[in-house]
Parts: structure tokens; C-alpha cells; sequence
């Protein structure tokens, strides 16, 4: 998420695509530091890792789903969305 965000900056100068990206990129950084700290040793027992995660997950479907929707569904927002997508669903079941 992180070099996602810095592309769109250094490619279109926007600086919504590189505080998104950061953002998103240390949602999902701190989600996994949560995960990987747990006692047990298993990254699934984190509730609060996992919610973190669907949250980050779901904040990058909304956002770029909206831009596919702006942009007549242009490959690289499309992609990206579907992703944020699926990997909110993987979080919530597991």
C-alpha cells in the first residue's frame, strides 16, 4: 500500500493517493503487529488484528471503488478495489 500510494504521487502529483496509501499501508502494518504478537502463537486468535485488518481492507474497497465508478472502471482502481474486497472477506472468515 505504501509504494502504491508513493506511484500515485510520483505519476499524477496527488497527494490524496499517497496519504491514502500511507494510511491504509499502517492500518495493515499495525493489524499484522497485533496479529503476530499473540501469546498462543496463532495470528488467527488476534480479534482485534483481525478487525483492524477488515477496517483497512474495507477503507481501501470503499475508496477505490469509488475511483473505478469515476474513471469508467479503469484497470489499476478495478483491481484494486475487487482486492480490498476479497480481502476483507478472507479476514472476516478466518
Amino acid at each position: 500500500m505504501f509504494s502504491g500510494g508513493a506511484i500515485g504521487y510520483l505519476r499524477k502529483r496527488s497527494k490524496m493517493s499517497l496519504i491514502a496509501g500511507s494510511l491504509v499501508g499502517a492500518l495493515y502494518f499495525y493489524a499484522a503487529s497485533l496479529m503476530a504478537a499473540t501469546p498462543e502463537g496463532n495470528v488467527w486468535t488476534d480479534p482485534t488484528g483481525r478487525k483492524v485488518a477488515v477496517g483497512a481492507s474495507l477503507l481501501l474497497f470503499v475508496a477505490m471503488a469509488q475511483r473505478a465508478i469515476a474513471t469508467s472502471f479503469a484497470p489499476v482502481p478495478t483491481l484494486v478495489s475487487i482486492v480490498g474486497a476479497a480481502s476483507a472477506g478472507f479476514f472476516i472468515n478466518h
